[in-house]
């Protein structure tokens, strides 16, 4: 018989409970977003992903970090990848997966924030350390654009090139 896994608040209120292996979405405030695999241990411990928490120390840490959490049905994928962070940088959507099924278990995609299905220039690899690093990178990308985009000084109608 499955467990089901109650989620509290730094306070020990109850929060909502799932079953044992169901997913959570944790929204941080950088506008990143975890999914997480969360899978029953004891009565006051759980893991969420690849992490051993206490069910205090992961709602005190939420709350200590601005984050909130929430049940979700099921996960976001791409093809058999399951879509495990996404950040939203300007009108781009930067995605994280994982597939157990792949040979490159780990991937990262571009997605338009009107089209957050439609995931493409995907980049695939081997480890999650890199795959991670990658992923960052395509945020900074981002960022770095959307700063020259803003900062790039616009023509007067009385400038022109001589």
């Amino acid at each position: 018989m499955k467990k089901e896994i109650c989620f509290i608040d730094s306070d020990f209120n109850e929060l909502f409970e799932i079953p044992d292996e169901s997913y959570i979405q944790i929204n941080r405030p950088d506008n990143e977003t975890l999914i997480r695999l969360c899978r029953y241990h004891d009565e006051e411990h759980i893991w969420i992903g690849e992490d051993f928490r206490g069910f205090h120390e992961f709602a005190s840490k939420m709350e200590e970090i601005g984050a909130t959490f929430e049940p979700i049905e099921s996960p976001q994928k791409v093809g058999d990848y399951i879509l495990i962070n996404k950040t939203v940088v300007g009108n781009k959507i930067i995605a994280l997966g994982y597939s157990a099924k792949e040979v490159q278990p780990y991937a990262t995609w571009l997605a338009h924030v009107t089209l957050p299905r439609d995931f493409g220039l995907g980049h695939y690899c081997s480890r999650k350390d890199k795959a991670y690093e990658d992923y960052v990178a395509r945020i900074q990308d981002e960022k770095r654009f959307i700063e020259n985009v803003i900062k790039r000084p616009t023509r007067n109608q009385d400038d022109h090139e001589r």
